[in-house]
């Protein structure tokens, strides 16, 4: 099952925008959120409720002087929330987060932007977040990796958990939660920096905790992210000093970017 955001038919929506407004997508590619100039491709204008219809006309917003559409999100938001709508890969909503950004208002953008995650039940999401094996063939040569599948889950658990969708009330849901939180914690190899950065805060943050807990946490704590190349080991280990970048980043995608530091 892929993780993708939940978007109306895209073909659908290229026909309805068509019908509203012949002109191409390229004469609207700029909006403007908190006095800060977005551009915007015809991709994630696509596959964006909201952005579709303020661009094709169908929904009324402000314009200013130049005649760009004026929306009320942070714009700091806005590159984690395109990027996922190009890729459609829920890790990109963290890892892609501008310094400074909560999940919080990501969560407030997803809302007013009208992109929806997929729901998974907690027991799928915890068996998703735990393959963070490697595929290897009958010689034991490498030939998959299902640590993207791992990263995508540990995005959508870690917003889910922000979003208060489960029930910590419950015991065996909240050490069940806490376990995860815990796992990504410790599997800086697979998870990295920003996403473990992101289930640290929202641990401590949307998390009842104990003080015996609060103690094991402590122990990890991510630490400061270097950049370079991939371990040479494919097994994860919780013992490391520092954390690597995101691996998005060491494919060349932002690592020198003060716009996607944390």
């Amino acid at each position: 099952i892929a993780f993708a955001v939940t978007f109306r038919n895209t073909s659908e929506l290229k026909a309805s925008f068509m019908r509203a407004a012949p002109a191409t997508l390229s004469s609207h590619s700029i909006l403007v959120a908190k006095g800060t100039e977005v551009t915007v491709s015809d991709v994630v204008i696509e596959r964006i409720p909201f952005l579709n219809e303020i661009f094709s006309g169908l929904l009324a917003v402000p314009k200013d002087n130049k005649g760009q559409l004026i929306v009320d999100v942070q714009p700091g938001v806005l590159p984690a929330v395109f990027k996922y709508a190009e890729s459609e890969q829920p890790r990109h909503l963290l890892t892609r987060l501008q310094r400074g950004r909560s999940v919080v208002s990501l969560l407030e953008t997803l809302q007013t932007l009208r992109v929806r995650l997929d729901v998974l039940g907690l027991e799928e999401m915890e068996s998703r977040i735990r393959s963070t094996t490697d595929n290897k063939d009958e010689y034991g040569r490498r030939f998959g990796d299902h640590r993207e599948d791992a990263r995508n889950a540990a995005a959508l658990f870690i917003l889910r958990v922000a979003k208060r969708v489960y029930e910590l009330k419950d015991d065996t849901v909240r050490t069940k939660i806490f376990d995860l939180f815990l796992f990504i914690l410790s599997h800086p190899r697979t998870f990295r920096f920003r996403l473990r950065h992101h289930a640290w805060d929202v641990t401590h943050r949307f998390m009842p905790l104990s003080r015996g807990q609060r103690r094991v946490l402590a122990k990890y704590q991510p630490g400061e992210k270097r950049a370079g190349p991939r371990p040479d080991s494919h097994t994860d280990t919780s013992e490391s000093s520092s954390d690597c970048l995101d691996s998005d980043e060491e494919e060349g995608e932002g690592t020198n970017s003060e716009e996607f530091s944390d």
